[in-house]
Order: C-alpha cells, then structure tokens, then sequence
C-alpha cells in the first residue's frame, strides 16, 4: 500500500484508516451487498501489499465516537460501515471500488470516501480521478457528480450479472 506516510490524524476525517487484514472479512461482505464485481477476500488482501493501491475504510466504532449520523443514533454492530479502493496508474487514480454497508447508507459515507481519495491523490500530485460506474447505479452516479465528476465515455457490456454498460466518469484533481 503506497500510502505509509499517513496516519489517522492526516486523513479527511478521523473516522477513515487504512483497510488492514483483519477487515478483509468485512469487506468481502460489504463487497456482496453492494452487488459489486466481487474481488473477495484474496483480491483484497493483494492490494493490501501493493505499492499503487490505496485501500480505506470507514471505521463504525470512531464513527460512532465522532456522531456523523444525521439522526445522533447509529449505533453499528459491525467494525466496518463502508470502504474504497484505488489505484495509482501514472498520474491518475482510478477508483476501482466504493461501497457503504446498507445499514449505514445515508450518512455521508461515500462522499466521505471520495473526499478522502481525492485529498490522497492531491498529496501525490495526480492530476486525473477516473472510475467506471453501472449505468443504473443513480445513487452512485449522482454522488460522483457532486464530486466534480463528468461522464466521459462508456463502456459497452462491461458488467455482468446483470450485464450492462458502465459510464467512464472523471474529473481533474
């Protein structure tokens, strides 16, 4: 993992670390909820050890200890609410993965996420962020854009089950 130098107070936020492995359950699980294209533990666990990832998690416990939750009363049973992944690729950062547990989603988690890489990628002088994202995915889609993201190009029958196309989105950083 490329990011060393940081620790949990230059992160965005408090409540954002580094994806260890003992998370790699969690994920996995997250990871399946969120109908993403599924990774799993050992696709995890390899980016944990490689120089270009950069691999975060929303911490539950500090987001408790830190009241982020619009309604003061989230309370998780789990260490994990929502996690990302990117990679580094020359002078850009593509995010390869976002996902908020369901039971934590509409708190801001994502937006925390992307803010997050985005400040990562600031502090390593990438000029471009660029993703793919489901064409159907409105929550996602609408998320990125509020990040500054634009839709770029497509790409025709990237996912499957179900398959459809993914809408190439970037944004300069």
């Amino acid at each position: 993992m490329i990011e060393i130098e940081a620790s949990w107070g230059s992160s965005m936020h408090p409540v954002i670390r580094f994806m260890t492995g003992r998370d790699l359950e969690e994920i996995a699980e997250i990871e399946v909820a969120a109908q993403l294209s599924l990774w799993g533990i050992d696709g995890y666990e390899a980016e944990l050890t490689n120089e270009y990832a950069i691999v975060r998690v929303v911490d539950a416990a500090q987001l408790h200890a830190h009241d982020l939750s619009k309604s003061g009363a989230f309370k998780p049973p789990y260490r994990i609410a929502a996690f990302a992944a990117a990679r580094i690729v020359v002078d850009e950062l593509h995010i390869t993965n976002i996902a908020v547990r369901n039971e934590a989603r509409r708190h801001g988690l994502g937006g925390l996420l992307v803010g997050d890489l985005m400040q990562c990628a600031r502090r390593r002088g990438l000029r471009w962020a660029v993703l793919e994202v489901r064409e159907s995915n409105g929550d996602a889609n609408r998320l990125y854009a509020r990040h500054g993201f634009e839709i770029t190009g497509r790409r025709p029958g990237y996912y499957c089950n179900p398959a459809e196309d993914a809408l190439i989105m970037a944004r300069l950083i």
